[in-house]
Protein backbone atom coordinates (compact mmCIF):
# COMPACT_ATOMS: atom_id res chain seq x y z
CA UNK A 1 0.00 0.00 0.00
CA UNK A 2 1.16 3.53 -0.50
CA UNK A 3 2.37 5.58 2.45
CA UNK A 4 -0.68 7.82 2.02
CA UNK A 5 -3.00 4.81 2.24
CA UNK A 6 -1.15 3.70 5.37
CA UNK A 7 -1.72 7.16 6.85
CA UNK A 8 -5.42 7.00 5.92
CA UNK A 9 -5.78 3.67 7.72
CA UNK A 10 -4.01 4.89 10.85
CA UNK A 11 -5.76 8.25 11.03
CA UNK A 12 -9.16 7.14 9.82
CA UNK A 13 -11.02 7.80 13.08
CA UNK A 14 -9.19 10.95 14.12
CA UNK A 15 -10.02 14.58 13.59
CA UNK A 16 -6.62 15.22 12.02
CA UNK A 17 -6.42 17.23 8.83
CA UNK A 18 -4.80 14.77 6.43
CA UNK A 19 -3.54 17.37 3.94
CA UNK A 20 -0.47 18.33 6.03
CA UNK A 21 0.27 14.63 6.62
CA UNK A 22 0.12 13.91 2.89
CA UNK A 23 2.29 16.95 2.17
CA UNK A 24 4.96 15.64 4.57
CA UNK A 25 4.79 12.19 2.99
CA UNK A 26 5.05 13.58 -0.54
CA UNK A 27 8.12 15.58 0.48
CA UNK A 28 10.05 12.37 1.22
CA UNK A 29 12.22 10.53 -1.29
CA UNK A 30 10.17 8.00 -3.30
CA UNK A 31 9.72 4.62 -1.63
CA UNK A 32 8.09 1.33 -2.42
CA UNK A 33 5.34 2.06 0.08
CA UNK A 34 4.35 -0.20 2.95
CA UNK A 35 4.41 -3.93 2.28
CA UNK A 36 1.96 -6.36 3.81
CA UNK A 37 4.73 -7.70 6.04
CA UNK A 38 5.56 -4.20 7.27
CA UNK A 39 1.88 -3.51 7.96
CA UNK A 40 1.60 -6.85 9.76
CA UNK A 41 4.67 -6.03 11.89
CA UNK A 42 3.19 -2.65 12.77
CA UNK A 43 -0.10 -4.26 13.78
CA UNK A 44 1.82 -6.70 15.97
CA UNK A 45 3.44 -3.69 17.63
CA UNK A 46 -0.03 -2.29 18.25
CA UNK A 47 -1.00 -5.60 19.85
CA UNK A 48 1.93 -4.98 22.23
CA UNK A 49 0.99 -1.34 22.65
CA UNK A 50 0.84 -1.51 26.45
CA UNK A 51 4.47 -2.64 26.66
CA UNK A 52 5.53 -0.12 24.04
CA UNK A 53 3.56 2.58 25.82
CA UNK A 54 5.60 2.04 28.99
CA UNK A 55 8.80 2.92 27.14
CA UNK A 56 7.18 5.96 25.55
CA UNK A 57 5.79 7.07 28.93
CA UNK A 58 9.27 6.98 30.44
CA UNK A 59 10.44 9.49 27.83
CA UNK A 60 7.35 11.62 28.48
CA UNK A 61 7.96 11.64 32.23
CA UNK A 62 11.55 12.67 31.58
CA UNK A 63 10.27 15.38 29.24
CA UNK A 64 12.07 13.81 26.29
CA UNK A 65 10.52 13.15 22.90
CA UNK A 66 11.47 9.90 21.13
CA UNK A 67 13.83 9.73 18.14
CA UNK A 68 13.45 7.27 15.25
CA UNK A 69 16.34 5.20 16.62
CA UNK A 70 14.80 4.99 20.10
CA UNK A 71 11.38 4.17 18.61
CA UNK A 72 12.94 1.38 16.55
CA UNK A 73 14.82 0.02 19.56
CA UNK A 74 11.67 -0.04 21.71
CA UNK A 75 9.70 -1.70 18.90
CA UNK A 76 12.45 -4.30 18.46
CA UNK A 77 12.29 -5.14 22.17
CA UNK A 78 8.48 -5.46 22.07
CA UNK A 79 8.36 -7.49 18.85
CA UNK A 80 11.57 -9.47 19.14
CA UNK A 81 12.52 -8.27 15.66
CA UNK A 82 13.29 -4.88 14.15
CA UNK A 83 10.75 -2.79 12.28
CA UNK A 84 11.72 -1.85 8.74
CA UNK A 85 13.48 1.56 8.75
CA UNK A 86 11.14 2.82 6.00
CA UNK A 87 8.14 1.96 8.17
CA UNK A 88 9.63 3.76 11.18
CA UNK A 89 10.42 6.79 9.02
CA UNK A 90 6.89 6.78 7.60
CA UNK A 91 5.34 6.61 11.08
CA UNK A 92 7.45 9.60 12.08
CA UNK A 93 6.36 11.59 9.02
CA UNK A 94 2.72 10.82 9.77
CA UNK A 95 2.75 11.62 13.48
CA UNK A 96 5.38 14.36 13.74
CA UNK A 97 2.99 17.31 13.52
CA UNK A 98 5.51 19.84 14.83
CA UNK A 99 8.32 18.80 12.47
CA UNK A 100 10.95 18.22 15.16
CA UNK A 101 11.69 14.64 13.95
CA UNK A 102 10.73 13.36 17.38
CA UNK A 103 7.55 11.75 18.66
CA UNK A 104 5.81 12.67 21.85
CA UNK A 105 3.28 10.61 23.74
CA UNK A 106 0.50 12.82 22.35
CA UNK A 107 1.68 12.44 18.76
CA UNK A 108 1.62 8.66 18.67
CA UNK A 109 0.42 6.58 21.62
CA UNK A 110 -2.83 8.47 22.16
CA UNK A 111 -3.88 8.02 18.51
CA UNK A 112 -2.78 4.38 18.41
CA UNK A 113 -4.66 3.51 21.60
CA UNK A 114 -7.80 4.92 19.98
CA UNK A 115 -7.07 2.97 16.80
CA UNK A 116 -6.66 -0.26 18.73
CA UNK A 117 -9.82 0.32 20.79
CA UNK A 118 -11.84 0.60 17.60
CA UNK A 119 -11.25 -3.04 16.78
CA UNK A 120 -8.16 -3.01 14.60
CA UNK A 121 -6.33 -5.50 16.77
CA UNK A 122 -4.84 -8.12 14.49
CA UNK A 123 -5.83 -11.70 15.24
CA UNK A 124 -3.23 -14.32 15.99
CA UNK A 125 -2.06 -16.25 12.94
CA UNK A 126 -3.18 -19.50 14.55
CA UNK A 127 -6.77 -18.32 14.49
CA UNK A 128 -6.78 -17.20 10.87
CA UNK A 129 -4.29 -19.54 9.28
CA UNK A 130 -1.62 -17.11 8.05
CA UNK A 131 -0.89 -13.76 6.45
CA UNK A 132 -3.20 -14.22 3.45
CA UNK A 133 -6.15 -14.97 5.70
CA UNK A 134 -5.25 -12.00 7.90
CA UNK A 135 -5.19 -9.79 4.84
CA UNK A 136 -8.56 -11.12 3.67
CA UNK A 137 -10.05 -10.52 7.11
CA UNK A 138 -8.68 -6.98 7.11
CA UNK A 139 -10.18 -6.28 3.67
CA UNK A 140 -13.54 -7.70 4.77
CA UNK A 141 -13.49 -5.48 7.85
CA UNK A 142 -12.67 -2.43 5.74
CA UNK A 143 -15.46 -3.23 3.27
CA UNK A 144 -17.93 -3.75 6.12
CA UNK A 145 -17.05 -0.34 7.58
CA UNK A 146 -17.72 1.52 4.32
Amino acid sequence: MSEEDFARVLLRHTTWDLDPVFKRLRGRPPSLGISFQQFNDFCQLLNSLEDFSVAMTMYTIAGQPVSEEEFGRAAHICLGKPLDPNLVSTVFEIFDKDGDHKLSYREFIAVMKGWKLRGYKMREKKQLGGPLEEFKACVKMEMRDK
